[in-house]
């Protein structure tokens, strides 16, 4: 530790200096501006505030020990930190909770410590997050109510916000669920729980459900109907934990506020998953077999075990549990993991090879025939009543045009398109596009180029304009000839 701490402040020592005498370096290739002595200084005065200020609150959230004072435990908290900045993982999270238990294992016991570690994420990330969330969207409303009744779910588009706000809140149901379940149970509000309930109010299930919470968030990211399916579900097991529980009845009905919002978006989330819109693979089956043997062995450990007060991963930690069922628990909570994230797996799209079939069925569907002349392939929604055709160009494969067709599908068109891209390793790009999609492209990460802004009905290149301008250039109205033809 000592060593530790001399390197760290020979770095700090190391930036001022270098800050006071040289203006620049280069590291890797690349110029690094440094900022003037007095500016260094405040860096590293805010940030050593910072930090301790940090420290401190989690020294709070520990019980008294015999030989951890502050300074102690400062040491431990900064070396925990770095492993996580090094790790390069959200939060650090695992790498830093791993480096404080292993640090403080010598002074607490492991559950005060894991106690400690859960409130110090509640109240330095996750309230941070719910106040944050909450700010965003109401900026998002006020900032695009135009947006928002022209874009209405009763017309098959979801607001670009919409389903990122979703999945963060059930992401959030599923931290608080995990949080929750760590805390003692109090008296039920339904009276005394029957016996055959008892243990579905355990820490352990609400581990389980919290966890398989945060693998149906990811899904629903990607607009999964399974994952829409799968939340509903696990938010009202996470519901009746909580009631069993005794937890307060405000806390209650915000958990049920959850699944209402989904239930109100369910246009929103259209695309298959692998699981439902292929044809069953030994992948697939693999997945259920192993998510469905997992979830049994957990069960059967929460129903029989003395260690249901424990969490999953508490049940792993425990050094009173022998070293079978660890293990067992510990295999199958991650095998249960990814096999969830498995099966929210969007199905592969299907790529029509460029035909006269195909041409007919896109000029059906409304796509103006000068952009049909010369195409490579084509791409149709979820429902096949929306699509557009495309062009393979290096490194990038532009569309040509909006879809056409169903509203609804229009967008599971382009979704599709940049699946298909994202699969072949090229970036998606959209050329002489109206307005009405503009915040479904930024959705997939394009940025949009206006082509004629002054024209009557303005028209865009989307593209992801960090990789893939310079090729596309010639498209933009100072790109020549480009500008009118693709063919």
């Amino acid at each position: 530790m000592p060593l530790l701490g001399f390197c760290c402040w020979a770095i700090v020592i190391a930036y001022v200096v270098m800050a006071r005498f040289v203006p620049h370096i280069r590291l890797f290739g690349h110029q690094i501006d440094l900022p003037g002595f007095r500016i260094a200084i405040a860096q590293v005065a805010l940030a050593t505030t910072d930090v301790a200020v940090t420290a401190l609150i989690f020294y709070a959230l520990l019980p008294p020990a015999d030989g951890l004072s502050f300074l102690h435990f400062l040491g431990i908290y900064i070396a925990a930190y770095m492993a996580g900045l090094a790790a390069n993982v959200p939060g650090g999270i695992g790498v830093f909770d791993g480096a404080i238990l292993f640090a403080l294992s010598g002074f607490l016991p492991t559950p005060a410590i894991v106690g400690a570690l859960l409130l110090f994420r509640l109240f330095y990330y996750i309230i941070p997050l719910f106040l944050a969330g909450a700010l965003f969207a109401g900026f998002e409303v006020s900032q695009r109510r135009k947006l928002v009744a022209r874009l209405a779910p009763d017309r098959g588009i979801a607001v670009s916000f919409e389903v990122p706000a979703l999945a963060g809140l059930v992401g959030l149901a599923a931290l608080v669920l995990i949080f929750i379940g760590a805390l003692p149970p109090k008296p039920s509000l339904l009276g005394p729980v029957p016996h055959f309930l008892e243990d579905a109010a355990s820490h352990f299930a609400a581990s389980v459900v919290g966890s398989l919470l945060l693998a149906a968030a990811y899904g629903l990211v990607r607009r999964l109907v399974l994952a829409w399916w799968a939340s509903l579900f696990l938010l009202a097991n996470g519901a009746l934990i909580l009631v069993l529980r005794g937890e307060p009845p405000w806390l209650i009905a915000v958990f049920l506020l959850v699944p209402l919002l989904l239930m109100t978006a369910r246009g929103a989330f259209y695309r298959h998953a692998r699981l439902i819109g292929e044809a069953v693979s030994a992948e697939g089956l693999g997945a259920l077999a192993a998510g469905a043997i997992c979830g049994l062995t957990l069960a059967t450990v929460a129903y029989q075990s003395e260690l249901a007060d424990h969490s999953w991963w508490g049940v792993v930690l425990a050094a009173e549990a022998p070293q079978t069922l660890r293990f067992t628990v510990a295999l199958a909570g991650v095998l249960l993991l990814v096999a969830a994230f498995r099966l929210l797996v969007p199905a592969r799209p299907p790529l029509f090879a460029y035909s006269e079939p195909v041409r007919e069925k896109l000029l059906a569907l409304g796509a103006m025939a000068p952009a049909l002349s010369a195409a490579d392939g084509a791409v149709f929604g979820e429902a096949g009543r929306a699509g557009f055709a495309f062009l393979k160009r290096d490194g990038v494969w532009l569309a040509l045009g909006d879809p056409a067709g169903e509203a609804r599908d229009r967008v599971s068109a382009i979704w599709r398109f940049r699946d298909l891209c994202e699969a072949a390793q090229v970036d998606p790009a959209f050329w002489r596009v109206g307005p009405e999609l503009l915040r479904i492209y930024s959705d997939i990460g394009l940025t949009a180029l206006p082509l004629d802004p002054d024209g009557a009905a303005p028209r865009y290149l989307v593209c992801r304009a960090e990789r893939d301008l310079e090729s596309l250039r010639p498209l933009l109205p100072h790109g020549g000839e480009g500008a009118e033809s693709v063919g």
